[in-house]
């Protein structure tokens, strides 16, 4: 996906797929540093962007329900704050 393409999306929420492990003390705004680039996003003017380094995510395997949950968990909790 191209720059122009996300940002006719303008999503809500983004869940940045991270490789490599991070920090404790690492946000989302250090962990994004291409969609720093495009600060008129929704999700990034709302601090809506997740990392995600969990080794199950990228792969397609019997975890692939533990990776829904973890989606809709950063999602739901984005809710409710």
């Amino acid at each position: 996906m191209n720059k122009q393409d996300l940002l006719s999306l303008d999503p809500d929420v983004i869940l940045d797929f991270v490789h490599g492990s991070m920090g404790p003390d690492l946000s989302s705004a250090n962990q994004t540093s291409a969609l720093e680039e495009l600060p008129e996003l929704k999700a990034l003017r709302q601090r809506c962007v997740y990392p995600v380094n969990e080794d199950y995510v990228p792969h397609a395997s019997q975890r692939m329900a533990q990776a829904a949950e973890l989606f809709a968990r950063l999602i739901y909790n984005r809710r409710s704050q």
